[in-house]
């Protein structure tokens, strides 16, 4: 009959509530180590760029922008070299410390060309830019002959595939064969010479550059949210400025009105650049709002270099962080870390609200970490985590509901079954082991065996409105025979006390020569008891007491205690007679295999022995204290 119960939940339940956590796991990792998260990574870097504190207006640069209105009094584009002199000289007269030209000149533009030639040279302080790299669409250009080489850096840029500019281009080797150095770079190793700092390489990375004590960390392949990504010279992340107008800009009308205070540009960096939106001089960023624009996702190419120098001199001057990010290992780590992370969260919520707060919580938990990591300069994944977080943690966890709930009725649909061979066992089968010793021991004659067969047909027939009463009732109940059913939210010392009284009523041969009954039933802690562990422990106690009546010859003493003692709840019942031939032991096979359950279920201990001098003692011993965590995953609980 044993064999028939099952003594343990329903097997499989971590594959439903880890193995596929697991396989989230590891599909998130495998798209994102295609690439196939990249967009979204660099999406969630510019809105986290975007949404940092505003800074101040960076006071070291200015920008003098040349507009659709200065084009129209020119009347001339490009830009006639000897206008261009004009204002190269107009800037100097207010003792700039360093100037940028951002325009591109290969060739001179009449009329004028001796002055710009004679401003090129003079200025020593001056830079101007270049192109490098080729393209599909663009071939490297130089700059004009009379320009000196350490005053040229190139404008080049790299957009991501969205179009995005994310990094900057430091140095690379051009199609000559000779080194070159951007013009930011060129910019900001002029200015900051001037603060003692010079041009070094680095002292962690020896390819990376460095100012004083500033290494500009290399941007490399896999950075970040990046994927396989071209890494070739030497580039690093923007770490764009955040403000609605990061610099000062200014118009070329304004400096031939004359309305500029002189302190505006003395030792200041100014960047002479296209601010015509006519001219269409502009890179793509959402990592800043488009300040002077006007075009949502835009900013002109000069406010991008000016990004760039600021970036340079202000982390060696202020401090302020460069734009890095985390090694392959620890990124893995911690989208595995999230993923596990949202699969326990699945044990931790005990209810649907609960687990949806708990998971809105920690996706917020998540962002702010993300977003306080980017502020100290710190760029980890945020789109990954977020995925394998929220998968697990709240898609899994209605399958895992749905399953728990299947698992569920099947538990009750067992319980059912393990109550009416409790009830049967307990009951008839008591009777009938006693109209069976009677007969082969010839000592029962038939007018003694009728009204037994009666009494043996009436718990028979009782067993079905007993069972329907326990399961269908709505109060949980304890039936321990047709006319006496216990309320099962009573305290259980109680509950035990009753199942004692009834049990040793029966007309079992072990009970006829009991003189001394010893009992102790005292209040237990039972806090962490469902009621269905309540039902169980007064069927085991019901068992252990049919076992001494049906098996023990020869009883004189019973002794029952159950009370807590030392931070354990104890159930312990000894007896002082002797067995028969095939044993109590052999008899409490069914019995045996409850109580292991029962203590296993309970986190606790199941004894059984001899008694001194004759007899048999049965413990079942659990503690009261808080189960580690650990055990609340290996046990899994129904109430």
């Amino acid at each position: 009959m044993s064999s028939q119960r099952s003594p343990h939940p329903l097997p499989g339940g971590w594959r439903v509530g880890v193995l596929p956590g697991v396989l989230v796991i590891l599909l998130v990792i495998g798209v994102r180590a295609l690439g196939g998260l990249q967009r979204w990574e660099w999406m969630a870097l510019d809105q986290g760029l975007r949404l940092r504190p505003a800074e101040a207006v960076d006071e070291r640069i200015v920008i003098v922008g040349i507009t659709d209105a200065d084009i129209q009094r020119l009347q001339a584009y490009p830009v006639p070299d000897q206008a261009l002199a004009r204002l190269l000289w107009q800037i100097q007269d207010y003792q700039p410390q360093v100037i940028g030209l951002d325009l591109l000149r290969d060739f001179p533009i009449p009329p004028g060309e001796p002055d710009l030639e004679t401003a090129i040279t003079d200025l020593s302080h001056l830079v101007g830019i270049e192109k490098v790299l080729s393209s599909a669409d663009s071939i490297p250009i130089p700059a004009l002959a009379v320009w000196p080489q350490d005053q040229i850096g190139f404008a080049d840029i790299l957009p991501d595939a969205d179009g995005g500019l994310r990094r900057m281009l430091l140095g690379t080797a051009a199609a000559d064969g000779e080194y070159r150095f951007s013009f930011a770079l060129r910019v900001a190793e002029l200015y900051l010479k001037e603060h003692h700092r010079s041009l070094e390489n680095g002292i962690q990375d020896p390819v990376a550059m460095r100012f004083g004590q500033t290494e500009l960390t290399r941007f490399q392949s896999h950075t970040g949210g990046y994927v396989r990504a071209d890494d070739g010279g030497n580039q690093m992340l923007l770490n764009y400025r955040q403000s609605l107008h990061p610099f000062r800009i200014l118009s070329l009308a304004d400096l031939n009105t004359g309305r500029i205070q002189p302190e505006t540009l003395r030792n200041r960096i100014v960047l002479v650049g296209m601010t015509a939106l006519s001219q269409k001089d502009m890179v793509n960023t959402t990592a800043v709002p488009p300040s002077f624009t006007g075009i949502p996702g835009q900013i002109y190419g000069v406010e991008a270099q000016a990004h760039a120098i600021s970036q340079i001199i202000n982390a060696e001057l202020e401090g302020r962080p460069l734009l890095t990010g985390w090694s392959d290992f620890l990124e893995y780590l911690w989208i595995i870390g999230w993923g596990v992370l949202g699969i326990l969260f699945k044990y931790w919520s005990r209810t649907p609200i609960l687990h949806l707060l708990s998971m809105a919580v920690g996706s917020a938990g998540l962002v702010g970490l993300a977003y306080l990591s980017l502020l100290g300069g710190v760029w980890i994944p945020l789109v990954p985590p977020l995925l394998v977080f929220g998968i697990n943690g709240v898609v899994l966890y209605s399958f895992w509901l749905y399953d728990q709930g299947l698992r569920s009725q099947l538990q009750n649909r067992q319980q059912v079954i393990d109550t009416t061979f409790d009830t049967i066992h307990n009951g008839p089968l008591q009777t009938l082991a006693g109209v069976l010793r009677g007969v082969r021991d010839r000592n029962t004659s038939t007018s003694e065996l009728e009204p037994q067969l009666q009494h043996l047909n009436q718990e028979l027939r009782g067993i079905y409105n007993l069972i329907r009463q326990e399961t269908l009732k709505p109060e949980p109940i304890l039936g321990l025979s047709s006319d006496l059913q216990l309320e099962l939210t009573a305290p259980l010392h109680e509950l035990l006390c009753t199942v004692y009284s009834e049990t040793l009523a029966r007309d079992l041969p072990g009970f006829a020569d009991i003189q001394f009954k010893i009992v102790k039933f005292e209040p237990m802690d039972e806090r962490a008891l469902s009621l269905e562990l309540k039902r169980r422990l007064c069927r085991f106690l019901e068992e252990v007491l049919c076992n001494i009546g049906k098996h023990a010859h020869g009883v004189t003493q019973v002794s029952v205690t159950c009370m807590q003692d030392q931070g354990y709840n104890r159930i312990e019942v000894a007896d002082n007679g002797t067995t028969s031939d095939l044993g109590s032991t052999a008899k409490m096979g069914w019995g045996t295999q409850q109580a292991q359950q029962l203590a296993r279920q309970l986190g606790g201990t199941w004894q059984q022995h001899g008694n001194t001098p004759t007899g048999q003692r049965y413990k079942l011993q659990w503690s009261v204290k808080k189960k580690p965590f650990w055990r609340f995953f290996s046990v899994r609980r129904f109430h």
